[in-house]
């Protein structure tokens, strides 16, 4: 039996996935910190809202960029729409500490 052509199949394919993986990941680039306490894994199957810190001070949120000062009601506005939703920060581990907690004052409440 020849597993030659099997191989070759294989392979193509290993190089496809290892071509296209990294293009899927198209949020901020993002240097994430280390994590000490992992949450559990959530018990619902809806995806958080995604707000990305770059190390050069860029927001994005979800894939797109947001002012500093507009991120506020665009936040708001998918909260209204989707309240069930939670939200997960990803910030470089170059931002400085004042930075996030400056936007957390202002995130909406509800």
């Amino acid at each position: 039996m020849n597993v030659t052509p099997l191989v070759d199949v294989v392979l193509v394919l290993l190089i496809i996935f290892m071509v296209l993986l990294p293009e899927r990941e198209r949020l901020a680039r993002v240097e994430l910190p280390e994590i000490l306490n992992v949450d559990p894994a959530p018990k619902s199957r809806t995806e958080p809202f995604i707000l990305s810190l770059t190390r050069q001070g860029e927001m994005y949120f979800e894939k797109e960029r947001l002012a500093f000062d507009a991120f506020t009601a665009r936040l708001r506005a998918a909260s209204r729409r989707e309240p069930h939703r939670k939200l997960i920060l990803r910030a470089d581990r170059a931002v400085r500490y004042a930075i996030l907690r400056c936007g957390n004052t202002s995130l909406p409440e509800d």
